[in-house]
């Protein structure tokens, strides 16, 4: 939603700030995470998943029945995304040794990257020749069969046991675990330093990112006079380098380790940001290049702690990541909130200078407080 901000905003009639809030506001029901923690057991894994994908193609619908509609919709949708990504986060690590879970995580990251390959070009040429209200339509007509194919699958696996593939378990008695692994736990289950810190370097880089997520699709309008359809495919380029960090999380991370990628991640995505704040408007192909880079640097990182911060407490796995979630879902929304008016009343570069800051924050906490799991 990011890349069309400006059709979006156009198009409701909301404005660029009050948009900011709306999505802030999407981006708090993240803080339903734990609760969804707590119930994954008793709804299964891929239960939820199906029903956040029902939910979702809900709240896409909701979007067209105007302003109201716009933030009712983005709120059911922003609950069913935290869903989701509780549920299929602890199915991964469930079902996936330690050792082999970056190279999983690498693999179930590909299909991001392809949604924007494959549908930011077209959600973009829909915006441009249709409207802004033909993107969630075309959603949400996709996500109901896709969900109901989802069932399906889920109903296969859970009557055999995945011992083969790249995401199969090394741990002949991992599966018969995972009950006590997804329980939340009865005693307290952050009571580990590194986990605090962990979750909270987390947090620092998602929110990080979020100034770039929130502000691209402005500065491309502003600085190189990017249409809808023209920053559809110019995010292909962000799409590419999607694909090349997941690939990457999927050969190196277990070899370089969870915390030393995540550092990685993390200083390349810095290291754009600092570009990006001493020169705000580069060369177009300049420009694009340090974006890509940005993208890169925050794929690897976040798609590398996301094995990191499973680990951290296996016997309470679930409400470890349903908390990782809650923080950095409620640091995206802060900044979701002040990013808008922030790129309005100042600059881009002065947007990318604080983003800098926050990456170096993460980086640097994660690097000397937050110890790799053995």
């Amino acid at each position: 939603m990011f890349t069309f901000l400006p059709a979006f905003a156009e198009g409701t009639g909301i404005s660029v700030q009050a948009m900011s809030r709306v999505i802030g506001a999407r981006d708090m029901s993240g803080l339903a995470a734990p609760i969804v923690a707590s119930r994954v057991k008793s709804w299964g894994t891929w239960s939820t998943m199906t029903w956040a994908g029902l939910t979702s193609s809900i709240g896409l619908a909701m979007m067209l029945m105007g302003p109201p509609g716009v933030v009712i919709g983005l709120i059911v949708w922003g609950i069913s995304r935290t869903a989701y990504l509780v549920s299929v986060s602890t199915w991964v690590a469930d079902a996936v040794a330690y050792e082999r879970r970056g190279r999983a995580s690498g693999l179930l990251e590909l299909t991001w990257a392809g949604a924007a390959l494959g549908g930011l070009p077209l959600i973009g040429l829909l915006i441009d020749q249709v409207g802004w209200w033909a993107a969630p339509s075309a959603l949400s007509l996709l996500g109901a069969p896709i969900a109901l194919w989802s069932w399906r699958l889920g109903s296969r696996l859970n009557t055999q046991q995945v011992t083969t593939g790249p995401i199969a378990s090394s741990y002949p008695d991992e599966s018969a675990n995972a009950s006590s692994h997804t329980d939340g736990g009865r005693r307290s289950w952050m009571v580990d330093r590194s986990t605090m810190l962990a979750i909270s370097g987390f947090a620092l880089q998602a929110g990080s990112a979020q100034f770039i997520f929130f502000t691209h699709g402005l500065w491309l309008k502003d600085t190189y006079g990017f249409n809808p359809m023209k920053a559809g495919a110019a995010i292909m380029m962000i799409g590419l380098a999607e694909a090349l960090s997941s690939s990457a999380t999927s050969l190196f991370t277990d070899r370089l380790g969870k915390r030393n990628s995540v550092v990685l991640g993390s200083a390349v995505m810095a290291a754009s940001f600092a570009a990006l704040a001493l020169f705000p408007a580069p060369r177009l192909l300049v420009g694009l290049g340090l974006l890509a880079l940005a993208f890169l640097g925050f794929e690897f990182s976040i798609v590398s702690s996301m094995p990191l911060i499973t680990e951290l407490e296996p016997e309470n796995r679930s409400a470890t990541i349903g908390a990782s979630t809650a923080s950095g879902t409620a640091t995206r929304a802060l900044v979701t909130v002040v990013a808008g008016p922030l790129y309005v009343m100042t600059s881009f570069g002065f947007t990318m200078a604080i983003a800098c800051a926050a990456a170096i924050t993460g980086m640097s906490m994660t690097w000397f407080l937050v110890a790799e799991p053995s």
